[in-house]
């Protein structure tokens, strides 16, 4: 994935110790790690839909979805339904391979590098600028919430292999 990996540890003991619990038991956990990345994923889908962060503060509404109506980041629901996940023995990742995600979950400013100006439609005009400052909109993060879920996750299916 180039587009955006946000690395998160999970430093709950609890977790930690069912996972490996599951494996000591003979369990293949990667069932369970398929099942986490689906929660995972169907999280961020739901954050598209809520607008707002991982702790549910909401995003700063885009010019986009002001003008035309519609739902900040999902114009066409390219990045909303871009995430996916890769299961390893051990490990989950999720991201999205949308090179733009990045400026998004994070905010910045972009600026233009191969022309003097960056040129922008937005409600039937075309804007040049040289740069355009992005807010933050967070769809990326873990939660409480998320930890409590993948431990529900974890002890159904440790429950499963005893």
């Amino acid at each position: 994935m180039s587009g955006i990996v946000i690395e998160t540890r999970i430093d709950d003991a609890a977790l930690m110790r069912a996972f490996d619990t599951l494996i000591r038991r003979g369990g293949d956990p990667r069932p369970a790690l398929e099942e986490i990345g689906d929660m995972l994923i169907a999280d961020i889908q739901g954050r598209f839909m809520r607008e707002e962060d991982p702790e549910g503060h909401p995003w700063a509404p885009s010019r986009r979805a002001e003008e035309e109506g519609g739902q900040t980041l999902t114009d066409n629901a390219i990045l909303r339904n871009s995430f996916t996940k890769e299961v390893a023995a051990d490990s989950v990742t999720v991201g999205t391979a949308e090179i733009y995600a990045a400026i998004h979950n994070f905010g910045g400013i972009i600026e233009a590098k191969n022309s003097e100006y960056l040129m922008f439609e937005s409600g039937g005009q075309v804007f040049f600028l040289k740069k355009v400052e992005m807010p933050q909109r967070e769809f990326m993060g873990i939660t409480d919430e998320n930890c409590s879920a993948a431990l529900d996750i974890l002890k159904d299916y440790l429950e499963r292999a005893l």
